[in-house]
């Protein structure tokens, strides 16, 4: 049974529910303190996500965003080309935790898969080629392509890439420095102009856990179109759920725009039995097969298989970033500065 653990949350909530953990991380609920830290971001205005040339623009919209995330918890300001975090003070791991809601890009993609075209980036690797060390490997695999004029499920050759983490060479090396591994190697394929290769995580069951727990080993490609057939934008909704057949894992719950919806639903009729991944900051949640035409103007972003409380953190954390917006350019922290308390 599948069920949700949290109503659908407007933005003013989301914004509330934020104050609200923000403000008790600092040991202060709805009363003023001065600021204990001061962050300063670089704004990239250079390379905006969306194109946009307006510095000004690209500034105003990363300090709404921002205040948005952090409101009545943190003093948000710009000079120049500078975002000026203050916060009170924090402890290590709570400091850690703002810092992602901060430079967390909030940017949800909705892009299908190309496994019909996969096998000529990938298949086409001569594996002696490969760096030594690197726990690179090709793979093959048979992946959906739709359906015959008949409308019979047809299956294609699939080819893509994948990395182990922590091998001999990088024994204690972060998931996140595995994926830099694998994204800087991506960079010498040969990809069509109008395609992109995506990035998803490879877990494994880890024994013996009760609840089972799943850890990330890897990471495998995905050839996907570059065009993004959704986006974040048509988001009008978000709720935390948990599929309690599943392991207890929990999951976000998207509800879109009318216009949203109804592109959803054309999207998903004309492409059953393909693939449509589902992309969070340049990273695939998941890569589900079209079913069946989807209607009704709700997804699904899960929260992975691991720790529960971890899971619900990010799943909290997910809804706070996608009802605030997202980051119209990449954020650079360049100064971390202890202010000096009024005593």
């Amino acid at each position: 049974m599948t069920k949700t653990t949290s109503r659908t949350l407007t933005r003013g909530a989301a914004a509330t529910l934020a104050a609200t953990a923000l403000a008790t991380l600092g040991g202060c609920s709805g009363c003023k303190r001065q600021p204990a830290l001061r962050l300063t971001y670089e704004v990239d205005t250079a390379h905006a996500y969306d194109g946009e040339t307006d510095a000004a623009k690209v500034m105003g919209t990363t300090r709404d965003v921002i205040a948005h995330r952090l409101e009545r918890s943190a003093t948000v300001t710009t000079s120049g080309q500078d975002l000026i975090v203050e916060l009170v003070a924090l402890k290590a791991d709570e400091l850690r935790a703002v810092k992602s809601i901060i430079v967390e890009t909030g940017r949800l993609e909705f892009k299908m898969v190309d496994d019909a075209g996969s096998d000529k980036v990938f298949g086409a690797i001569d594996e002696d080629t490969l760096p030594d060390g690197e726990a690179l490997a090709v793979y093959r695999e048979a992946a959906p392509d739709g359906l015959d004029r008949s409308g019979n499920k047809k299956h294609v050759d699939g080819s893509y890439a994948r990395i182990a983490c922590q091998v001999p060479k990088y024994p204690t090396e972060s998931a996140a420095a595995c994926l830099d591994r694998l994204r800087a190697w991506a960079t010498t394929l040969h990809v069509p102009g109008d395609h992109v290769i995506g990035f998803q995580s490879v877990t494994e069951p880890v024994p013996d856990t009760e609840p089972l727990q799943f850890k990330e080993v890897g990471w495998r490609t995905l050839l996907l179109f570059r065009r993004a057939e959704v986006t974040g934008e048509s988001i009008t909704d978000v709720a935390i759920g948990q599929d309690q057949q599943n392991f207890g894992q929990y999951y976000v719950s998207l509800t879109f725009s009318p216009a949203g919806a109804e592109h959803f639903a054309e999207v998903t009729g004309a492409n059953v039995n393909r693939r449509f991944a589902i992309i969070l900051d340049d990273r695939v949640d998941s890569a589900p097969v079209i079913r069946s035409q989807i209607t009704g103007g709700h997804a699904q972003i899960t929260m992975g298989a691991g720790d529960p409380e971890k899971q619900l953190r990010d799943a909290k954390q997910l809804d706070l970033v996608l009802l605030s917006g997202a980051l119209p350019a990449p954020l650079h922290l360049v100064s971390e500065v202890t202010l000096l308390k009024a005593r």
